[in-house]
């Protein structure tokens, strides 16, 4: 269906309709269509097929959770494979999975669960969003190779409620995607008698070896929602725990910005330089703006002579007022300030550079006397 066709079905707030029951309502409709959230310069773009999720994008593209970073966290790819495949597809404008398997073999079943998880957490995300606006229209774009199964909205809808309301305690704990997660007894529970689900379960036969939390939530195919409120259950029941995440030496020469050991003394040294010899310049140059704050008989020579040169230029503008005026009236104003009131000068001007006003008197003989103040 083109652009052009395209039906507005339904569009409202979300304040007055939040996502969870948004999202419940199309997947008991079956809708099929394009729904788009917007809320603070954000934009979500999630295509509809017969009430389920087909296709899930945000603008701007959030800083984590793209699918180079995830299959690093996995070890699917290497660094240098994914800044190649990100040039390549610069060039190409292909899609990076695309491009991963066919440079460099990455496996298509783990490029189809990290896609999956990445579409989840962005819909979970969304869930989270307490205003802005939505649209629902009959047009759909069919992006994609978008190579996993239909998100079914209805279970999804169904597990967002126990996450949203724990999700703040689930952070306290969880705090980084770095933290270790240990098993803290080798044999699951039974997980129907202590209330863990089959989710629980999985998770926990993940933790044979010690993993990240960024790492067990993208294998579990889960996302950080979903496996981050199961993990967080485990850990309140004891059954795992969780250790502060572990700095490696490539992290030790992390300083600033992400920028390596050397390039942070370069920048330094560079930095140094620039600030002594700025400062160099400020003290010492002829025109230094710190000349005047020395004190000394040169000071007060050059106040002088600005003073006088200010009173000359004022007097000359209040004589040449005082002219215009004679020849606008046919007389000498009785004050100064009939000057100002008839447009002919601005009122700082009647004031002697240093303090105090002019002293102007109108004598009888239609000539006046112009003064600087007493001091």
């Amino acid at each position: 269906m083109n652009q052009q066709e395209s039906v507005i079905i339904m569009e409202g707030s979300l304040k007055s309709r939040p996502v969870t029951e948004l999202f419940g309502l199309l997947a008991r409709q079956q809708q099929t269509g394009t729904l788009t959230l917007k809320r603070w310069g954000k934009q979500a773009i999630i295509e509809w097929h017969r009430g389920k999720v087909m296709y899930v994008a945000e603008r701007p593209v959030p800083s984590s959770g793209s699918l180079g970073e995830m299959l690093l966290y996995v070890g699917a790819i290497t660094p240098v494979q994914l800044e190649q495949a990100l040039l390549q597809q610069a060039r190409t404008m292909a899609p990076l999975g695309q491009i991963l398997q066919r440079l460099f073999q990455c496996d298509p079943k783990t490029i189809r669960l990290v896609l999956r998880v990445q579409s989840l957490e962005m819909l979970y995300s969304f869930f989270f969003w307490r205003s802005g606006r939505y649209v629902l229209e009959s047009r759909i774009e069919q992006h994609g190779l978008r190579s996993y199964d239909p998100i079914d909205a209805e279970s999804l809808t169904l597990h967002a409620i126990p996450v949203m309301d724990s999700w703040a305690a689930v952070q306290k704990v969880l705090y980084s995607s770095q933290v270790i997660l240990k098993r803290q007894v080798q044999i699951f529970p039974s997980w129907e008698e202590d209330g863990y689900n089959q989710t629980a379960r999985d998770l926990f036969e993940l933790l044979e070896h010690e993993r990240t939390f960024r790492e067990i939530a993208i294998l579990s195919g889960e996302g950080q929602y979903v496996a981050g409120r199961e993990l967080w259950r485990l850990i309140q029941g004891g059954v795992i725990r969780v250790e502060p995440p572990r700095k490696t030496p490539r992290q030790y020469a992390q300083l600033l910005l992400g920028a390596p050991l050397g390039q942070f003394a370069v920048w330094l040294i560079v930095s140094a330089l620039l600030v002594g010899g700025g400062s160099f310049l400020l003290a010492f140059a002829p025109q230094s703006p710190l000349q005047y704050l020395r004190i000394g008989p040169r000071h007060s020579v050059a106040s002088a002579q600005w003073l006088e040169t200010q009173h000359q230029w004022r007097y000359q503008r209040i004589i040449r007022a005082l002219e215009v005026f004679y020849l606008s009236n046919g007389m000498y104003p009785a004050q100064l300030g009939q000057l100002v009131k008839e447009g002919l000068i601005q009122r700082e001007m009647l004031h002697y550079p240093s303090s105090g006003e002019y002293d102007y008197k109108r004598l009888e003989n239609g000539r006046y006397v112009l003064l600087p103040p007493l001091p």
